[in-house]
């Protein structure tokens, strides 16, 4: 089995780094920096969410993923349903790891246009001082430290044009309500961007979808919780092994 980890908004494959030892015992692990993040800061900016995902499937044919299980945290469960929706046949399992099938709400809209200004006029710093304390349950917490130093690297283009990406994407509900695969949402208790009401409405719509909430998190389960993100990510593997293994 194989697990294709996305991360998430002014991250890298560095947000995995206390989940990718536990998982490589039960899977082969894909996990790359999105075009403008991280390593991959100097590419160009696709201009949607969904041709992201068509070069993600590039990449899974050609190093022969052929029936992964998907994780995407946040802006990473964007790209993975939009993989979902274009190849609903490829994926052996989907986690949505504080991430939500529904579009933005006109009020996120514009706080993301106001994201958009703000980078725009006074560059990337003054946002990321905000941004980085308002994902964790303890924001003075080593982790949550470590976090801001590291997207404190992010360049203002990619904080632009991602804000702009994700709000142009659209709802996935119905397409969600047609996956045939197993399908899981981990949603944090503490979280304030994708509450845990959002992520059961998701589960709702799909009997192949099960919730699990991590209590202590809010928006960083990998990094607040992470030997529980471990087990509910392994017992998801399983899930779906014995899922194909049926078919």
């Amino acid at each position: 089995m194989q697990f294709v980890l996305l991360h998430g908004y002014c991250e890298g494959t560095w947000v995995w780094k206390d989940l990718i030892p536990g998982l490589e015992k039960h899977s082969s692990i894909l996990a790359f920096d999105l075009p403008g993040f991280g390593e991959s800061a100097g590419m160009p900016i696709p201009l949607s969410i969904e041709e992201i995902g068509k070069s993600i499937w590039r990449v899974c044919e050609d190093l022969g993923f052929d029936k992964p299980v998907l994780v995407g945290h946040s802006l990473g469960g964007y790209v993975a349903l939009a993989m979902a929706s274009l190849h609903p046949e490829k994926p052996a399992g989907l986690s949505l790891f504080h991430s939500t099938i529904f579009a933005d709400t006109p009020e996120k809209k514009l706080n993301r246009d106001k994201v958009i200004r703000a980078v725009n006029e006074y560059g990337a710093t003054p946002f990321l001082k905000t941004f980085s304390p308002g994902l964790f349950a303890n924001p003075d917490g080593g982790e949550a430290q470590w976090f801001s130093k590291k997207v404190a690297e992010t360049p203002g283009s990619s904080i632009a044009a991602y804000a702009e990406l994700m709000k142009q994407r659209p709802d996935r509900a119905n397409d969600w309500q047609k996956l045939a695969f197993p399908l899981l949402v981990v949603a944090g208790r503490k979280d304030n961007i994708i509450d845990v009401p959002s992520s059961e409405k998701a589960i709702a719509l799909n009997p192949r979808a099960q919730l699990e909430i991590l209590e202590k998190s809010a928006h960083m389960g990998m990094l607040e919780e992470p030997e529980k993100s471990i087990a509910i990510l392994i017992e998801f593997l399983s899930r779906c092994k014995a899922t194909l293994s049926n078919h």
